[in-house]
């Protein structure tokens, strides 16, 4: 009989093509699943970029802020100084008023007696409001402080957090990057580096504000001796016809009372304890 072909043959070839093709659906698979992973993670490296951009917004804002209350803090500060000067100024005409009076003064002292006490309450409560100004510039400031803390430890979180994340990217096992791939984890990269040079130079801005700090506290320090005061009873008189105090503009250097400086105590703003 003739020899009849084996149906055998096709059998044994087909599970060959089977093997060959379990392959290449698994590296179909693996793909589809890195591609996930991979839009999930530049996903959350643009929320995290997002989160960045708004929390600088803040700082800047929370610095302008400072910025503006330090400058009212400084003016507080004059006025305050000047306040003083005049009170004691004003205490030491009271003082040679009533020794006028003592000695047999007339009704031109009393006069002049009553205008001065008039202007001694007027600067008393100049005085404090000053002081209650001040006081609240001093928290508002504290509260400014503590969230520029707070948004620079944020921010140096999410430094870390993004560069992990581009970690993760850049570590994708995949056999040829995409050319998305290679832009994101590019961007990321320039992402950090902005970041940290922004971070650098708030650090540097809070910097330079504590020095400036410091040195207008060691200015205030500085005693100048005071201008000279007409001390007979006729240039006391023109003194107190003229409302017994001098104008906001003038010359005269105030300086507050010494035994304040032993009551310096360190601060938030004030850390070496330096007397403002």
């Amino acid at each position: 009989q003739p020899a009849v072909p084996s149906t055998n043959t096709k059998q044994q070839y087909e599970p060959r093509s089977d093997n060959t093709a379990v392959p290449a659906m698994g590296r179909q698979v693996e793909h589809v699943v890195l591609d996930g992973i991979h839009r999930d993670l530049v996903n959350l490296v643009n929320l995290q970029r997002d989160k960045l951009t708004g929390q600088q917004v803040q700082l800047t804002k929370y610095e302008a802020e400072i910025a503006f209350l330090e400058g009212l803090w400084r003016e507080d500060q004059a006025k305050l100084n000047y306040t003083n000067a005049e009170m004691e100024r004003l205490s030491q005409l009271l003082q040679q008023l009533e020794s006028e009076v003592a000695a047999g003064g007339g009704d031109v002292v009393q006069q002049e007696l009553k205008l001065a006490l008039e202007s001694k309450q007027q600067l008393s409560d100049q005085l404090v409001k000053l002081q209650q100004q001040m006081s609240d510039c001093d928290t508002r400031i504290i509260y400014c402080t503590r969230n520029i803390r707070s948004l620079e430890g944020e921010m140096l979180a999410l430094r870390d957090s993004s560069a992990a994340t581009a970690s993760l990217v850049q570590k994708l096992p995949t056999d040829q990057p995409t050319e998305p791939q290679r832009d994101c984890s590019e961007d990321v990269s320039s992402q950090l580096e902005e970041v940290e040079t922004a971070l650098a130079g708030k650090r540097e801005q809070v910097e330079e504000l504590k020095r400036a700090m410091m040195s207008e506290n060691l200015e205030a320090l500085t005693l100048t001796p005071p201008d000279h005061h007409p001390t007979t009873a006729a240039a006391a008189t023109a003194a107190a016809a003229t409302g017994g105090c001098t104008g906001v503009g003038s010359s005269r250097r105030m300086v507050g009372s010494p035994r304040m400086l032993e009551t310096a105590v360190p601060t938030s703003k004030n850390p070496h304890g330096v007397w403002v």
